[in-house]
């Protein structure tokens, strides 16, 4: 499966996710960050010795061919924050599109418009797109009830149960080249990760 974590908003927290549900997955990632910030996780990862995972910068149709539809082996898309060709075709053959959303009104304004950018398309099924809140103070209670009403009100995309909240870990398992379940599972960053995991394979399993 094609999985895409896409915003053409910058700074959401997509490589964070992309690197660790890439970790989670044992799957490649295709870097279309101009900031190619997933390529350089991995560089870190060899560097630290752990294993790694190949990394791709160009959408090709081998990579489509392979993975498109394909629920045994996975790629991972670290969409960049823009809106180009070169983005709209990895939206386009993505089996899953994942965007990461905080609470905030800009990132509400934002995901208004890659919303509008999605429905712009006669090719992608919005029944595939996704919103992952994301950089959340899970405390925040009447402000999660108040974003996920709005989100499930006035747009178009399916909300994931699990949420991340806003936690340093994520920074200091990027710093490391690890995802934050191989630096503390039992942590709350770790058990976020396994939730997210765990729930996208459902969906998974739901499309074959």
């Amino acid at each position: 499966m094609i999985i895409n974590i896409a915003h053409t908003k910058g700074g959401v927290g997509k490589t964070a996710i992309a690197t660790n549900l890439s970790i989670a997955f044992a799957a490649p990632i295709l870097d279309l960050d101009i900031q190619q910030s997933s390529n350089r996780f991995f560089q870190i990862r060899e560097e630290e010795g752990l294993n790694t995972l190949p990394v791709y910068n160009h959408l090709t149709n081998e990579l489509i061919d392979r993975y498109k539809s394909n629920p045994k082996h996975h790629l991972i898309i670290d969409s960049g924050g823009m809106d180009n060709d070169i983005i709209r075709n990895g939206l386009e053959v993505a089996d899953l599109i994942i965007t990461p959303v905080s609470l905030s009104q800009v990132e509400i304004f934002g995901l208004e418009d890659f919303n509008d950018l999605l429905n712009s398309s006669n090719i992608i099924q919005r029944t595939k797109t996704f919103v992952l809140l994301n950089n959340v103070n899970l405390r925040a209670k009447k402000e999660i009830v108040m974003a996920r009403d709005l989100i499930e009100g006035e747009f178009d995309f399916k909300l994931l149960a699990t949420m991340l909240g806003s936690r340093k870990a994520y920074k200091e398992a990027y710093s490391l080249g690890r995802n934050t379940v191989e630096l503390s599972p039992s942590s709350p960053a770790g058990q976020e990760i396994i939730s997210l995991t765990n729930e996208l394979k459902k969906h998974i399993k739901k499309m074959r």
